[in-house]
C-alpha cells in the first residue's frame, strides 16, 4: 500500500508541473514508480521459474529511460521465451528489431526518433517463434521481418530455428559490450 501511495503522490506532483516537458517527465516518473512496484510482486515467482512472472518482470525493466535496463529486461524475457511464452518471444523480437521505446510520453518521443541497436536475424527468429506459438501480432509481422532479411540472415535464422531455445536472447549476448570485444 505504501508503494501505491508513493505512486499516487508522484502522479499528483507530476500533474502540478506545467507544459509538455513537465508532463513527459512526470509520466516517466510514474512509469518508473509503477515498474518498481510490479517488480517486487514478480521477483520471487520469476526466480522460481514462473514464465509469466519472468515475462512481467522483463517488461518492467524494458527498455529505455531512468530505472529501466534492457539487459535485465532481456534476461528475464529470455528465460520466459525459452519456456514457450509467446508474449516474451514477441518482446524479444521487438527489442532486436530496435523497437525499445514503449511509451508515448512526450519526453520519450525524442528518444523514439533514434533507433536502438538492431539484429535483424535475431529479431526475425524470435518473431517467427512467437508467430508459430500463436502470437497474433507476430503472425502479422513475421512475413515482413523475413522479407527484410538478406540471404545470409535468412540462412542464420533457419539454422538457429532448429534449436531456438539455445539461441542468443540476452541483450549482452547479441550485442556484447565493447570491452569484451577487445583482444
Amino acid at each position: 500500500m505504501h508503494n501505491l501511495s508513493l505512486t499516487i503522490s508522484a502522479l499528483v506532483s507530476a500533474l502540478a508541473l506545467q507544459g509538455c516537458a513537465g508532463v513527459g517527465v512526470a509520466i516517466q516518473g510514474v512509469e518508473v514508480a509503477a515498474a518498481s512496484v510490479s517488480r517486487n510482486q514478480w521477483e520471487l515467482p520469476a526466480a522460481n521459474g514462473d514464465a509469466e512472472a519472468q515475462y512481467r518482470l522483463g517488461k518492467s525493466y524494458c527498455c529505455t529511460g531512468i530505472g529501466f535496463d534492457t539487459q535485465k529486461a532481456t534476461e528475464w524475457l529470455c528465460l520466459s521465451a525459452r519456456q514457450n511464452h509467446a508474449d516474451a518471444q514477441y518482446e524479444l523480437a521487438r527489442i532486436y528489431s530496435g523497437d525499445v521505446v514503449r511509451s508515448f510520453a512526450p519526453g520519450k518521443l525524442i528518444v523514439g526518433s533514434v533507433r536502438a541497436k538492431e539484429s535483424p536475424a535475431d529479431a526475425a527468429l524470435w518473431m517467427d517463434v512467437a508467430a508459430a506459438n500463436g502470437h497474433e501480432d507476430a503472425q502479422k509481422e513475421a512475413e515482413k521481418f523475413q522479407r527484410s532479411l538478406t540471404l545470409e540472415q535468412r540462412a542464420t535464422v533457419e539454422q538457429r530455428s532448429v534449436h531456438w531455445r539455445d539461441a542468443n536472447c540476452e541483450y549482452d549476448t547479441v550485442f556484447p559490450p565493447i570491452e569484451s570485444q577487445k583482444g
